[in-house]
């Protein structure tokens, strides 16, 4: 609605500006000043006209507003002896509702966008709450049983986007936890208690993880450049990275090599081992989500569309 408004406008402006101009030059020549000031309005009209024309997109309320005034002298410019614009100035009133049912639609996609954005930070939280959940607590339906696992480290998850965080709670153990991240612009990295994990960017990057144990990760190292940089490693000869696009990223990837060079160091290149006392029920996961029937890969312990908790139920 605003942009046709706009186009609209900016062609009769043009148009009704220079037939104004040729009229009031005509007039003073024939020294018709009844016809001079007339054409001395319609040139204000055009004028006016133009610039609501151009604020139509930014300020369309404003626009509104200012097409009826261009209107309003047109149709003064017709009675002064114009005639034509009758016509115009019709066409700028048409116009003006025309902006302001594009302000209104404005007004409407803003407030969409917010409950947008609303509802992203619910699910961002909801994640966050389930994946809590998922750490603290292992139930075990047949016993009834519950263990709480002494809450973790989950503030390493913190700039990792929904997808990516189904994906890493599916692959961690009930015991395990993230003791790093780092989200680069083409992947993201995970230093879990056990293993190295990197899941490409994308909702469907996780069909193409790779989850390497520590003992097989070499070379780790970032390169720097005059923006962002590049983490890079090998996993058994096979060199992946991670691009760094900014500043933050880079202290991102610099801070978990260090971390990676004192786990790989270790005797076993094991960063943390489990806890002695920890029991890990032998359970499996149903294929469909119970909430969006979204039906999902064999044993994941989330819903990779709506981010539900697969309930288990005890492995025969």
């Amino acid at each position: 609605m605003r942009v046709s408004a706009m186009v609209i406008g900016i062609l009769f402006s043009i148009w009704t500006f220079f037939e104004a101009l040729l009229i009031t030059g005509l007039s003073n020549a024939a020294d018709d000043d009844e016809t001079s000031s007339a054409g001395a309005g319609g040139l204000i009209a055009a004028v006016v006209a133009g610039v609501a024309s151009m604020l139509v997109l930014a300020l369309p309320l404003f626009s509104a507003v200012t097409f009826v005034v261009a209107g309003l002298i047109s149709f003064a410019a017709a009675a002064a002896g114009y005639s034509n614009h009758w016509f115009y100035g019709s066409i700028f009133i048409v116009l003006g509702v025309m902006a302001f049912f594009g302000w209104i639609g404005k007004r409407k996609e803003r407030r969409e966008n917010q409950l947008e954005r609303l509802r992203q930070v619910e699910r961002d939280n909801r994640m966050e709450t389930l994946m809590r959940q998922q750490r603290d607590e292992v139930r075990y339906p047949a016993a009834g049983q519950q263990t709480s696992l002494g809450g973790r480290n989950h503030a390493a998850l913190a700039t990792v986007d929904n997808a990516t965080k189904i994906a890493i709670a599916n692959l961690l153990d009930p015991d395990e936890d993230a003791r790093f991240a780092v989200s680069g612009s083409n992947a993201t990295l995970i230093g879990a208690d056990r293993s190295l994990i990197l899941i490409p960017s994308g909702r469907k990057g996780f069909k193409n993880q790779v989850q390497a144990a520590y003992a097989a990760v070499t070379n780790v190292r970032v390169e720097t450049a005059r923006k962002g940089g590049t983490l890079r490693f090998d996993v058994d000869g096979q060199t992946h990275e991670i691009v760094l696009a900014n500043q933050v990223q880079v202290d991102q990837g610099t801070e978990a090599v260090r971390l990676l060079r004192q786990i790989t160091r270790r005797a076993g290149a094991v960063a943390v081992e489990p806890p002695i006392n920890a029991q890990v029920a032998q359970v499996t996961f149903p294929n469909f989500c119970p909430s969006c029937k979204h039906r999902n890969e064999h044993g994941v312990k989330f819903c990779a569309e709506c981010g539900t908790t697969m309930i288990p139920t005890p492995a025969h």
